[in-house]
């Protein structure tokens, strides 16, 4: 059973739709699968090592500035690669017409017209709620057949997104919940070994944020609601690409630490591959974010035991609070840093809540987000599309 895949890069090194997806890709049985994308990486590396079928095209970057001249520049310099990749999807993809997989919404752009003119049945997956409202997810919803959103929350969000839109109605695409995978490595470290390859002491209270430093993830709010509070044997452990010198927002962090009474107390790891000990070692995982799909951050933590405080971003309430096994975090208002960092502290400081949260966090990732539950809903998609 065939399956083409368009998965475009941003470039971070951390980023989770790719991880998400790969974890996926590698799970499926029966399906050969050929990964079309446009950046050499270490994804791209180890999507081949599974034995897939990697295309590698050449398509300019998007414009990394919202200035209306520099976006006219960048699409003025991608327009050709985006018009060969659709004539390209067409004629390689109307003899077998597979099923057609796009990770992302760029990847829509340069070959999703081509797969619909050339009979692929299209599945897109929503990543984010960011610009859902905005055209080009209507022009989108008109080209897929599913849509696959990562949780009910967002399913909700995009359906409301799309009815209000003018250029969606009429859109015959299915909405479907399919969410990630989320595995626990066999050889991920205990505990006591994530902390000591961490530098973190035993009886510390370890508070962490794990991701991405970019604006939206909060992290500078974060350290001066946080930071001024925390008491000897706490700290707060950033782990994410940091490197201040060349980006805005990391030299703000910087910044907000360097401003603390005692900045010792908040520690940038940068990127830490792989990232399982930073989510053993923490006692609480705080997500800050002003938007998110499912932020991977949260599941990935649950998984490994590590209760999750987060504010209200999309899917925060339906997997920390609303799943019949019970609470496995906690939620406060958006923007609310002072009262995140409340909640944050009472949960590090009081181990037997933090221990119950953390069980039960680990039971919904294994059943939720466990590697057979999102296999099979994927397998089961792929092949109805493919017969119909």
């Amino acid at each position: 059973m065939p399956l083409r895949v368009y998965a475009f890069q941003s470039g971070q090194r951390a980023n989770g739709g790719l991880e998400s997806l790969t974890r996926i890709l590698g799970a499926l049985r029966g399906v050969s699968i050929t990964v079309v994308t446009q950046a050499q990486s270490a994804f791209t590396t180890r999507w081949r090592a599974m034995g897939l079928d990697v295309q590698v095209v050449d398509v300019p970057r998007p414009a990394d500035r919202w200035q209306a001249a520099a976006r006219v520049r960048a699409l003025l310099r991608r327009l050709p690669a985006l018009a060969e990749g659709q004539l390209e999807a067409r004629r390689s993809l109307r003899q077998a017409a597979p099923v057609v997989l796009f990770n992302d919404q760029d990847a829509v752009f340069f070959a999703g017209l081509g797969a619909k003119l050339a009979g692929s049945p299209v599945v897109v997956t929503l990543r984010g709620t960011t610009g859902i409202e905005r055209f080009r997810w209507a022009i989108v919803a008109q080209l897929a057949d599913v849509v696959v959103t990562l949780s009910w929350d967002m399913r909700r969000r995009f359906a409301a997104a799309l009815d209000a839109h003018p250029l969606a109605r009429g859109h015959s695409a299915e909405i479907v919940v399919i969410p990630s995978i989320v595995e626990v490595a066999a050889d991920a470290p205990d505990r006591t070994e994530a902390r000591r390859a961490l530098g973190i002491a035993p009886d510390e209270r370890a508070l962490a944020i794990v991701g991405a430093l970019v604006p939206g993830k909060r992290v500078r709010e974060v350290i001066e609601a946080l930071g001024p509070r925390l008491e000897p044997g706490e700290r707060l452990h950033v782990f994410g690409a940091f490197e201040p010198a060349r980006e805005a927002c990391a030299a703000g962090c910087e910044a907000a630490r360097a401003a603390l009474p005692d900045p010792t107390r908040v520690v940038f790891h940068g990127h830490v591959e792989p990232v399982h000990a930073a989510y053993r070692a923490a006692d609480v995982t705080l997500v800050a974010s002003d938007d998110e799909g499912l932020a991977r951050c949260m599941i990935e933590s649950l998984a490994h035991g590590t209760p999750v405080v987060s504010t209200d971003v999309c899917s925060a309430r339906e997997v920390l609070l609303e799943d019949p096994i019970g609470a496995v975090g906690v939620v406060v208002p958006c923007g609310d840093f002072r009262a995140l960092a409340d909640a944050a502290l009472a949960l590090t400081r009081d181990p037997p809540r933090r221990d119950a949260l953390g069980a039960r966090g680990v039971a919904l990732a294994s059943e939720r987000f466990g590697v057979a539950a999102v296999r099979d809903a994927y397998e089961r998609l792929v092949r109805a599309l493919d017969r119909a």
